[in-house]
């Protein structure tokens, strides 16, 4: 496998059911930590790119287009920290997930300070890293499109809102996590039981109307034609427009 520049994955996604999955680039000297990295987020995030010392690692992130950088910090060539801030400075908006064995509380803050948006320590949890790389995915606006043929649904995590073209329109609490599970299941069939389950909890009724009345507003909010009705068995997105 060439690690400077990884194969997209033609397994789906764990955050985006949709065309185009997010991309991250992963700067790590290691290549053992490398390849793990890599296979885990192209199994659940999407289209990796590694790359394995600094200097490729900034001359990739700003060449192209990621969504996500995830970043070591003791590099061969130029070292996280420098790599950091040169990023910094051209790409301010840049999402850049620090992943390094030092774990002070100096390195953190420094890093921080510069920029990145979070600071994960080695050795790391499986599924940590996988919730915290979504996380800032959906931070940064790009990991909760959907694409219908003429419909576009993007989810802000941060500010709670959804925009279907039109700008962003505020949701509720409920509305969000209704809408966040179509999402997640798409182009799946979300089933009643388990969406009031997860939304409401397990002492919800599955057969009563909160989640009737929910999907209706997020209707009136965002357009009728978003979600559809499967008779007897729950909702799911829109598949075409």
């Amino acid at each position: 496998m060439n690690l400077s520049k990884a194969t997209p994955s033609s397994g789906g996604s764990g955050i985006v059911p949709t065309g185009k999955a997010p991309h991250v680039l992963v700067v790590e000297d290691e290549p053992r930590i490398a390849n793990l990295v890599q296979r885990i987020l192209e199994a659940q995030v999407g289209e990796v790119t590694v790359a394995l010392d600094g200097d490729l690692g900034l001359q990739l992130a700003l060449n192209g287009r990621f969504d996500l950088v995830v970043l070591d910090l003791l590099l061969p060539g130029r070292d996280g920290i420098a790599l950091l801030a040169e990023l910094m400075r051209e790409r301010p908006a840049q999402q850049v997930l620090v992943l390094s064995a030092l774990a002070e509380v100096e390195e953190r803050v420094k890093c921080l300070r510069l920029g990145a948006a979070d600071y994960l320590v080695k050795p790391f949890a499986i599924a940590e890293l996988v919730t915290r790389v979504q996380a800032r995915l959906r931070e940064a606006g790009s990991a909760l499109p959907v694409t219908r043929a003429r419909l576009e649904l993007v989810l802000d995590d941060t500010r709670r809102t959804a925009d279907v073209g039109a700008g962003p329109i505020r949701l509720t609490s409920k509305e969000y996590l209704v809408l966040q599970h179509l999402i997640e299941r798409a182009p799946g069939v979300s089933a009643r039981a388990e969406l009031v389950r997860e939304v409401w909890g397990r002492n919800a009724d599955p057969n009563g109307h909160l989640l009737d009345l929910c999907v209706r507003r997020l209707r009136q909010k965002l357009g009728d034609e978003l979600i559809e009705t499967e008779h007897n068995v729950g909702y799911r997105l829109t598949t075409s427009a």
